[in-house]
């Protein structure tokens, strides 16, 4: 784990836009130990995600669902305690083709489906099956999805099914969108059975999003986070080395750092330096019909078409996924239709555009009829998805601007995922650790984070040699997870531990302060259901807050205390701990500095090297260590033990039977490991 005292910088940060990007932005770099502003021109959070009042009821604007191989989105909804609130439902899905309707629900019903021709079933097989395969997404990039998609299914299964969805979805921009936007789509929908509430299930949140979207934002003030609705912003200037941000009138925001959510087009427009970079990304718009009814219109969540004269993309009957009591007993269906920037049909009349929607159900539903429906609503967005094009890769704008303290996190530089807020969320993430990579390698800051993210290929062998040498100790002495623990990982670091323990427990959760580190994590560990990497506050890491309301029947706590400045840290540390330990959770505070042993585990270290045939890349780890500043200046900060039983009753004092291991003949080189369980009730000392 990182250096645990606050960096020395006060860089002032400012977040512009509220949407779901903006606010887990907002709410990561707060966590962290930034001085975080966020702005928002609308007098609400959400963006994408809010929410809108029809004829009684409020729901979201427009349609989302969660996967349960969301996990990013799901380790969001952990960390705001609104896991008790996720619904999941097995529902079903539709397929028209001419004018028939008939359930793809199941591998079975599509192969019984009398519409589609054999050899087409089986082409549709085969692409979902590619979908599946590590592709590159450059190779994708550089192809048409209908290319691809003929080379996977044949030219029978595109007539029929694959070109006219494509063409449903994107209209004109259908023939040049590229291979990876269908993978993309088609690789997300397939991994809905590899989760753990089984295939096709969808899930959502009881309240819907503004319920998410207000846990959100009481986290974000509870973080100390400013935020500032109806301040839209009209310009931002370099003056010197800060950021100068008009807004409403002639209020002014300076910061030392800047981060533009919004869609490229409006990013550019706020700072003129902007527009060549973020040149080259065009918008698809989307228009969505939203429509309350007294009666189900089908049986399905979801119902395709290939109807290319059908004035919107498909039906998402929210109704058949969400219980009807939130919308007070009645059905609510969104008709959304996706757009090419400019598109006349963006601009027209709101009734013109509901009823053009109301006359093609009456046409194809002889069951419905315009009476049914109770309210009728037109939600727009202008900027919702950039056109997915062959090439568009190359077009991506970095999140370093090249303008300093500037930087653009939006949804165009999602790659290989489709548009939803679990890949909002997830990018965000992957976004921070370039965002804080400057103040992070200030001298003096973070310096054990420091070493992790300048890894070199010799520093790799010695850190994994080190890892190897930590689940060795522990299985020594029998200290590993069970299968069947909740594993809570406090200072992960860059997901050494992880790798090798989140496989073999039921659920595992790391905690860090560097937002570098938990990249490095995400990125060694990969996408997992049960494996989670959550920030720790930099300015107060003792508080375990963001996992309150969860328990843990295995905490792990290795390399860490000897980073803390003091012992009452070290105090407030085991009350923590205390919190979220489960009835007779065993926790592992590991690596304990009862004394000085860098030259014990140097020798440790190069003999194993030697077995290993790594000598002279542990060699020059080791060499480059003796001569690391910042590596000295962490360890003599620190804090160290004089005897194991000082350890044993600092354990103890904070609720905990202690137990040193070993208990005697510890070889050189080898740091102890403490055994902690919390003591019953009324036998605290």
């Amino acid at each position: 784990m990182a250096s645990l005292q606050k960096p020395s910088h006060e860089a002032r940060w400012l977040v512009v836009g509220a949407g779901i990007m903006g606010m887990t932005t907002a709410w990561l770099l707060a966590q962290s130990g930034r001085s975080v502003t966020l702005v928002e021109a609308m007098p609400q959070a959400g963006g994408l995600a809010d929410s809108c009042r029809l004829e009684g009821i409020s729901w979201d604007r427009f349609y989302h669902v969660i996967l349960s191989t969301d996990e990013h989105l799901l380790g969001l909804l952990s960390s705001l305690g609104l896991s008790e609130r996720l619904r999941f439902r097995r529902t079903r899905t539709g397929l028209q083709i001419g004018s028939c309707l008939r359930s793809v629900s199941t591998p079975l019903e599509l192969l019984a489906n009398p519409d589609i021709p054999w050899s087409a079933k089986l082409g549709l097989a085969r692409s979902v099956m590619a979908s599946i395969a590590d592709t590159s997404a450059a190779e994708l990039d550089a192809e048409t999805a209908v290319n691809w998609l003929t080379r996977q299914s044949g030219s029978k299964a595109v007539e029929l099914i694959w070109r006219p969805l494509l063409r449903s979805k994107l209209g004109e921009q259908a023939e040049g969108a590229s291979a990876l936007f269908i993978h993309s789509t088609l690789r997300r929908m397939y991994g809905i059975g590899a989760g753990r509430f089984g295939s096709g299930h969808f899930g959502y949140v009881e309240g819907g999003y503004a319920h998410i979207v207000a846990a959100l934002e009481s986290r974000l003030r509870q973080a100390g986070v400013q935020i500032r609705y109806n301040w839209p912003v009209s310009s931002i200037k370099l003056e010197g080395q800060k950021q100068h941000v008009s807004g409403p009138g002639r209020a002014q925001l300076e910061a030392d750092r800047v981060v533009l959510t919004v869609p490229n087009p409006i990013a550019a427009r706020l700072c003129p330096g902007l527009g060549r970079r973020l040149a080259g990304t065009d918008y698809m718009s989307v228009v969505c019909v939203s429509l309350l009814m007294d009666r189900p219109l089908t049986s399905f969540y979801v119902s395709n078409t290939t109807d290319e004269a059908a004035p919107f993309t498909g039906i998402i009957e929210m109704s058949n996924l969400v219980d009807r009591r939130e919308f007070g007993g009645r059905h609510l269906v969104y008709l959304p239709q996706y757009l090419p920037a400019g598109h006349p049909r963006y601009c027209r009349d709101d009734n013109a555009i509901s009823d053009d929607c109301i006359a093609y159900l009456e046409r194809s539903f002889p069951g419905f009829s315009r009476t049914d429906v109770v309210a009728a609503r037109v939600n727009r967005a202008q900027y919702v998805l950039a056109d997915p094009h062959v090439g568009r890769i190359g077009t991506i704008p970095p999140v370093r601007t090249g303008i300093p303290g500037l930087f653009v996190v939006n949804s165009c530089q999602i790659v290989g995922g489709t548009l939803n807020v679990n890949e909002t969320v997830r990018h965000a993430e992957d976004c921070l650790a370039c965002l804080v990579n400057d103040d992070e390698h200030q001298p003096g800051a973070y310096p054990a984070v420091e070493r992790w993210a300048a890894m070199r290929p010799w520093d790799d062998r010695l850190v994994t040699l080190e890892a190897d040498n930590m689940i060795a100790n522990l299985a020594r002495e029998e200290l590993l997870p069970h299968p069947d623990d909740a594993c809570l990982d406090l200072g992960c670091g860059p997901g050494l531990a992880a790798q090798r323990l989140a496989a073999r427990v039921e659920r595992y959760v790391g905690l860090d302060v560097s937002l570098l580190a938990l990249a490095l994590a995400r990125q060694r560990v990969g996408r997992a259901a049960n494996v989670a990497f959550l920030p720790l506050n930099a300015a107060n890491p003792q508080d375990l807050s963001i996992v309150s309301g969860q328990r843990f029947s295995y905490i792990l706590c290795h390399s860490v205390i000897q980073y803390l400045p003091d012992e009452a840290s070290l105090r407030r540390l085991l009350s923590s701990l205390r919190g979220v330990a489960a009835p007779n959770a065993r926790i592992v505070i590991g690596d304990v500095p009862v004394r000085r042993e860098f030259v014990g585990e140097a020798l440790l270290l190069i003999a194993q090297a030697t077995r290993a045939g790594a000598l002279s890349q542990i060699f020059l780890g080791l060499t480059r260590r003796l001569f690391d500043r910042d590596f000295w200046r962490a360890t003599r900060r620190g804090i160290a033990f004089p005897s194991t039983a000082r350890l044993a009753e600092a354990a103890s004092a904070a609720g905990f039977t202690a137990e040193i291991r070993p208990a005697r003949g510890r070889p050189p080189g080898r740091r102890v490991l403490l055994l902690c369980r919390p003591k019953p009730k009324g036998c605290e000392s």
